[in-house]
């Protein structure tokens, strides 16, 4: 972050990119936890799959709504 000067204050979709990756690693920790319940265990399972992908659009687009742009 220093070296490029891309701070996540400045930059909203590096500010996004940040907040989606703690979701990211919040939903990798439930779905690999060993709880009894499997329905939750699959959804944060998804809900990661859709979050990594989220990720990757807002990092290609350089834009907080990412995947989400061409509905704007």
């Amino acid at each position: 972050m220093i070296m490029i000067e891309q701070y996540p204050t400045t930059q909203a979709w590096l500010a996004v990119k940040l907040i989606a990756l703690l979701v990211y690693i919040i939903l990798g920790v439930i779905a690999l936890n060993r709880v009894n319940n499997r329905k939750l265990q699959t959804l944060s399972f998804v809900a990661a799959l859709a979050t990594i992908y989220f990720m990757y659009s807002v990092a290609r687009a350089h834009h907080p709504f990412g995947v989400f742009l061409p509905l704007l």
